[in-house]
């Protein structure tokens, strides 16, 4: 039985735990991760586009997780040492929190220690309210097996206190010590570690820390970024293609493009290894690692192509450039990131976004021309999948958070925040921009229970931009014909988002009672929650089912017979037909 016991706590296998664990048995102590995907997703409902889940009822994820470590009580009443990795946001936090507060109270004898993002940046609130005995902020492939050995070799808390980066409690008080942070040599000797995202997808990490310094974001390694050797990764990934269930690589940092030269190079070793053949690419990455003299690099994106990457997000933020310049430091433009994202679709990539609904700053004609150009390409660009424009989570020391709680922005469902360190770390909190009438739509928007500004709000997006613009304001009509545009779209597609809804509603069914006679079909649409969830994973398929058929119009041959064969396999014969012979809905 392993000296260690890590509890892997995420909706999907944790890379970081995969990390700890490797240098764990690199020095020759016992380490076991137990993982509770099943358990975590009970308090989730459908799978949203393959990427995330919609929260039903965190309290089921809870239940469904202490069950399981009642079940494993004698396994792990043997480990020494538990520990539980914390990503920082509430829903993590509700889930994540109560679980450690459980584990501390059935296993007393075990020490229980905490890291992840969610320690490096907010150190002091999650260690109180988990009662861990220890933690470890910043990257913890040294600190912890140090920790580890300290604790197993029965040393004195004097001398485990100097460990670096550990965080512990001294009588009331909570200490903090400097950051753990390997050396740009150690990371780049970091062996090739990767984590399941599906069964036919993994993620690996190609590099540590961040040179911007975003005020939405605590990254807890800022500056120069640090490689961890390309020889590495490729060698890794060509011993993982002897596996043939696995289909797709996520890259699941965003800095990868920043260099060009490392990245062309990288991505020509993918090619002329014959990965790019073998697996699909897609990640994540920055705006400005696609600018080059101020324009598209269409010299790297075309690489990109080549080496089979599929799909990439960039994190824009917003499409305005007085919100660019609060949220990201003005080192691109708009209109830049628009012509990014054409170049990139038009190579055959698919391009997202992530967007943050608004700054501090943000006015409200700001706020809604940012929504507007979002908006008008989710209609006009069947290839980018449509994203919410999410408000601000404040926590930890995120220095538009720490700027907001100091000027009276805070907010959470029940009402203001005076303090950020004061407020339970599973109560949701938000930045309020200054702007009085937008703060009336952010309150009123969180009141109903929502974080976010999708397409479907245009309505009240209209509303709202007719009691603060001019009423012969160029913006209002724009939205006025987009929002025609919208309804002339959901006509067309309503009988795909049938079809679509009637196929998620029969799988439900047989899920739950083998069977889809009448009655218990009755019995399911009765459930309100689901029929509402089914309906929205059915707008997100009729999207996807658009992109694919699209594309499948453009191709011939064998690239046009493999966008038909994922079609069908995803969507089913009856449902994806022959492109040639359909309308797109």
């Amino acid at each position: 039985m392993g000296q260690v016991i890590l509890l892997d706590l995420g909706q999907t296998e944790s890379i970081g735990l995969k990390h700890l664990q490797h240098s764990l048995q690199k020095k020759g102590i016992d380490c076991e991760i137990i993982s509770f995907q099943e358990e975590i997703a009970k308090g989730y409902h459908i799978e949203r586009g393959g990427l995330t889940y919609q929260v039903k009822n965190l309290n089921d994820s809870v239940k469904a997780t202490t069950a399981k470590i009642d079940k494993l009580k004698e396994k792990m009443q043997e480990a020494s040492v538990i520990g539980i990795s914390f990503i920082g946001q509430f829903e993590e936090a509700s889930v994540r929190i109560p679980i450690a507060r459980y584990v501390k109270s059935t296993f007393p004898k075990q020490v229980l220690i905490g890291g992840g993002p969610g320690i490096t940046s907010d150190a002091s609130k999650i260690f109180r309210a988990a009662k861990l005995d220890y933690a470890i902020k910043g990257e913890g492939e040294e600190a912890f097996p140090k920790l580890i050995r300290a604790i197993l070799s029965g040393r004195k808390k004097e001398e485990i206190q100097k460990v670096e980066g550990i965080v512990y409690q001294k009588g009331r008080k909570v200490i903090e010590t400097k950051s753990a942070q390997l050396t740009r040599e150690k990371v780049a000797a970091l062996p090739f570690v990767y984590a399941k995202q599906s069964k036919d997808e993994i993620n690996i990490l190609t590099e540590r820390g961040c040179p911007n310094a975003c005020v939405f974001c605590t990254v807890p390694r800022k500056g120069k970024p640090a490689h961890i050797n390309d020889n590495t990764i490729i060698e890794g990934l060509k011993e993982l293609a002897k596996n043939p269930e696995i289909k797709t690589i996520h890259f699941a940092n965003d800095q990868l493009f920043l260099n060009e030269t490392r990245a062309k190079n990288f991505l020509n070793a993918l090619i002329q290894n014959k990965l790019s053949e073998r697996f699909r690419f897609v990640g994540i990455a920055t705006v400005e690692a696609f600018l080059k003299s101020g324009k598209p690099n269409l010299e790297l994106i075309s690489l990109m192509k080549r080496a089979n990457f599929g799909s990439l997000t960039l994190g824009v933020e917003a499409f305005n450039d007085n919100m660019i310049r609060e949220l990201k430091g003005g080192r691109f433009t708009a209109v830049q990131a628009i012509k990014i994202l054409d170049a990139i679709n038009a190579s055959g990539i698919q391009a997202g976004t992530f967007r943050l609904a608004a700054g501090i700053h943000t006015t409200p004609k700001e706020f809604l021309e940012s929504y507007y150009r979002a908006t008008v390409r989710n209609i006009r660009r069947l290839n980018e999948l449509p994203r919410a424009a999410s408000m601000i989570e404040a926590w930890g020391k995120m220095p538009i958070a720490e700027k907001a709680k100091r000027e009276g922005l805070l907010y959470k469902h029940k009402g203001e925040v005076k303090s950020l360190q004061r407020t339970n770390p599973k109560t949701p909190v938000f930045v309020l921009p200054k702007d009085a009438a937008l703060q009336t739509l952010f309150k009123q928007f969180l009141k109903q229970g929502r974080r976010d500004f999708r397409m479907e709000d245009i309505a009240q997006i209209i509303h709202f931009a007719k009691t603060q613009l001019p009423q012969n304001d160029p913006q209002i009509k724009k939205l006025l014909q987009l929002q025609g545009r919208m309804i002339e779209i959901g006509s067309e597609s309503r009988p795909l988002k049938r079809a679509m809804l009637r196929e998620t509603i029969l799988k439900e069914a047989k899920k739950r009672f083998g069977n889809t006679d009448k009655k218990n079909l009755d019995l399911l649409v009765q459930d309100k929650q689901f029929v509402k969830t089914a309906v929205e994973h059915a707008e997100i398929q009729a999207t996807q089912y658009n992109i694919l058929a699209r594309k499948a119009q453009k191709q011939t041959g064998i690239e046009r017979l493999r966008t038909l064969a994922k079609g069908r396999k995803q969507f089913g014969r009856s449902i994806f037909t022959r492109p040639s012979a359909m309308k797109l809905k």
